[in-house]
């Protein structure tokens, strides 16, 4: 018996260590939540199970059941918009943090469509806090007199930003008096705040009643009357995960949280709705859209891309790319230009090459570009024959960008010191490949040819020979833009850039990340590299300092 009653004990006490270890794990549930959708006449109801529902203020400012809310969230049909709006949430009394002794944070999507001036979201009705946008577009939080900008400014951060929407977090800390920024789930800043002054209850879209109101679209507005970890304001940002269900509940036990079954519209862990190759259970795990089979919108299968351990949520993610023989991104500007594959294949200028601020806007190194007015580049150290026509199977990959200045006559971007390969611009505007005698136009007249406007006139050119079938293709832009069979190149000597046998009909316009491959590289391969991929990216980085392996043993 004795027995028996120590196995319960022990049995018992274990019990309550596993449950004390998970209510201290447990996301606390917020005392508010606004998702906007399905909300009617001037009433935002709160779909957390507090009751505080709002009331909206200013009916001709605050728009509900906006069609296209955050993308991201977990909530994404609808929206808020918010111009100058205003809802009063008169059950929230703010008493217990301004008297010092309570904490709060509070989160959102937003999108907004004015950055200027003071763009306060959340406060209270006199006084104390007053976070939003302030000082010219930066994330800030204030407690009458205790104000703070985030480090971002969101003017440069949203133009590279592919939405528009943000997730924004205000956090303080009542017993430490430390408040916290986050932007998109990363910390943005963090140090000391008093409590609010002030008093009165919680209004959303301003400050002090409703002055110096916030514009633009919002969605998801939840409220804890507690501190959330960093690891729960990265998992609504990053994951979208609702603030009513953080955790991640999982009703049906099929693996899949609940939040993200009804955010997709998926309840099978098994199918494959969008037929990219992986199962809901792999898009989960990958943080891949299942109902869309490239998320990242590269023109990859998300299946695809990760077989080749590429990244399907990053469209610049480059998998499996060959290194190069050779690469110049010509941010140096130097008439020995470096080979940035680390192959210690120099390119010297000669003759009338320049280098200038400003290359290809949407290569991997837009820094600086080289102009080439009748001059072009020697590289003694790649012989053709050796290292090119009689190596393997005597394939080749050449790439580039430019912005040329001339389209007539013969403007040769590669060549060799004796006949063989030249390729470039030819009668009066097509790309053009030629191994001396095997010539021929791609399809596109660059006259008539307008690239993608982010692209500033500049263009994506490559060249591929396969010389195991004697087939050629051109690239324009990573599309192709013409194939056709090509005996292998007949001459001699080393790789000349700009012109064609020994210097002669030189390309003439700016130039910028040339790279050269000893094989074809795929047509995907191509498409990843003119939509802004590195020709290095494997290069390989084992400690990840951000320096790669081949920089620091050199």
């Amino acid at each position: 018996m004795k027995m028996i009653n120590q196995l319960r004990s022990t049995l018992f006490n274990g019990l309550m260590i596993m449950l004390i270890i998970n209510a201290e794990s447990q996301t606390p549930e917020p005392i508010a939540y606004y998702d906007f959708e399905g909300d009617t006449e001037n009433i935002v109801t709160d779909k957390s199970d507090q009751g505080n529902d709002a009331e909206v203020i200013r009916t001709a400012q605050t728009t509900l059941g906006i069609n296209g809310g955050a993308p991201a969230g977990s909530s994404p049909a609808t929206a808020a918009n918010f111009q100058d709006g205003l809802i009063n949430v008169p059950g929230i009394d703010l008493g217990n943090i301004i008297s010092g002794s309570g904490s709060y944070t509070f989160t959102a999507w937003l999108k907004p469509s004015d950055l200027g001036g003071d763009k306060f979201l959340f406060g209270q009705t006199s006084q104390g806090i007053h976070n939003g946008i302030r000082s010219g577009g930066f994330l800030h939080q204030a407690h009458w007199g205790a104000d703070t900008n985030g480090a971002t400014n969101l003017n440069s951060y949203l133009a590279e930003d592919e939405d528009g929407w943000i997730h924004a977090a205000w956090i303080y800390d009542g017993g430490s008096d430390i408040g916290k920024i986050y932007l998109d789930g990363a910390l943005d800043w963090e140090g000391n705040k008093r409590a609010p002054n002030g008093n009165g209850n919680l209004i959303i879209g301003g400050r002090n009643g409703g002055e110096a109101g916030y514009r633009g679209l919002v969605d998801e507005i939840a409220i804890w009357d507690e501190v959330l970890s960093t690891e729960d304001i990265f998992t609504l940002a990053q994951e979208g995960a609702s603030p009513i269900d953080i955790d991640g509940t999982d009703d049906d036990d099929d693996g899949l949280p609940d939040w993200w079954e009804d955010r997709n519209d998926v309840d099978d862990p098994g199918a494959d709705p969008d037929q990219d190759g992986l199962t809901n259970e792999d898009e989960f795990q990958a943080g891949t859209d299942p109902q869309e089979s490239d998320t990242d919108g590269d023109g990859f299968n998300d299946g695809t891309e990760i077989a080749n351990g590429s990244d399907p949520t990053n469209p610049n993610s480059v998998a499996g790319l060959p290194i190069p023989i050779a690469y110049y991104d010509f941010e140096s500007k130097s008439d020995t230009a470096s080979d940035q594959s680390f192959n210690d294949n120099i390119a010297t200028a000669t003759d009338l090459v320049d280098f200038v601020d400003g290359g290809a806007p949407t290569g991997p190194s837009p820094g600086s570009a080289a102009q080439l007015d009748g001059g072009h580049f020697r590289v003694p150290s790649i012989d053709m024959n050796s290292q090119i026509r009689d190596s393997g199977d005597g394939s080749y990959t050449m790439t580039a960008w430019i912005k040329p200045s001339a389209l007539d006559g013969e403007r040769f971007l590669f060549g060799q010191t004796n006949q063989g390969i030249h390729h470039g611009i030819r009668n009066n505007g097509f790309l053009h490949s030629a191994h001396w005698g095997a010539d021929w136009n791609s399809d596109t007249n660059l006259d008539n040819y307008t690239p993608p406007e982010n692209q500033n006139g500049w263009l994506h050119a490559a060249w591929v020979y396969d010389g195991s079938s004697d087939t050629a293709k051109m690239y324009l832009d990573g599309v192709l833009d013409g194939t056709l069979a090509q005996r292998a190149p007949n001459g001699g000597g080393h790789l000349i850039i700009g012109a064609r046998n020994n210097g002669e009909a030189q390309y003439r316009g700016l130039l910028d990340e040339v790279a050269i491959w000893d094989k074809a590289i795929s047509e995907n391969e191509i498409l990843k590299i003119a939509k802004g991929g590195s020709p290095v990216a494997s290069l390989v980085d084992a400690d990840q300092d951000g320096f790669i392996d081949a920089w620091e043993k050199k």
